[in-house]
């Protein structure tokens, strides 16, 4: 009997533990249903899963963030959230990512110059939940959050300085009202055919900023602001 009482014990000991460190169970909400409802009906190419509540951090679950599956994005954890009775979700993120990227490697091309470029989208925000098109997504959501490799075939010359200063100004004067205010920060880092420099070893390498109508171009390998000021008083 002892034993016995000792063995149940431990086992409750084990299950306390688990619930600490992973955070409490929630059910599942007459709302939350609603909400996979939702996702479901503005994509419904997609096969969703609940998988359970959302941990947010520390291991500790939230009750108020969901956990879904999604049958065409399988390694994404997709969320869904509610703030002030609208519905945040990453799954436009994923959903739109190769436009999206399609969009900003078309763009660089056009202003920079380049032959090709390699994007590596950094934008992590989650957006509403609702469905948009790529097109409207990119004009209203689409964060110029990004590290791009932009690369110049052999005897294609880089742009000097000066040049890329007016093509940055170029660039900035396509980004739309409706995101200047969310921050859009980016980086080229320039590279020949077959290269795979990083750091301090880049040809070169600028970080671009936009911000509220203030532009900044900022040489990052030799460490100088080229410029800063809203961009009317630039252009």
């Amino acid at each position: 009997m002892k034993k016995a009482k000792k063995l149940l014990l431990q086992a409750a000991s084990l299950i306390m533990a688990a619930v600490m460190f992973t955070g409490c169970y929630y059910p599942l909400t007459s709302k939350q249903k609603g909400w996979i409802s939702q996702i479901e009906k503005y994509y419904p190419d997609d096969t969703f899963t609940y998988v359970g509540h959302s941990t947010v951090s520390m291991g500790v679950t939230s009750p108020s963030c969901i956990s879904l599956d999604s049958e065409n994005f399988p390694h994404v954890d997709v969320q869904i959230y509610e703030v002030d009775g609208k519905l945040y979700s990453n799954y436009p993120l994923y959903y739109h990512k190769e436009a999206v990227t399609e969009y900003f490697s078309d763009l660089i091309i056009s202003c920079f110059g380049c032959d090709y470029v390699e994007l590596e989208m950094t934008d992590t925000a989650d957006k509403p939940l609702k469905y948009v098109s790529d097109e409207k997504y990119i004009e209203k959501y689409a964060i110029h959050h990004y590290i791009a490799y932009v690369y110049y075939e052999e005897g294609h010359a880089y742009p000097t300085e000066d040049e890329l200063e007016e093509m940055a100004l170029d660039y900035f004067q396509h980004i739309t009202t409706d995101n200047d205010d969310r921050g859009n920060a980016f980086r080229l880092c320039f590279r020949r055919p077959g290269d795979s420099k990083h750091g301090k070893d880049l040809d070169m390498d600028y970080l671009f900023d936009f911000h509220n109508g203030v532009a900044s171009l900022y040489n990052d390998k030799e460490k100088y602001q080229v410029f800063k000021g809203p961009l009317e008083d630039l252009i």
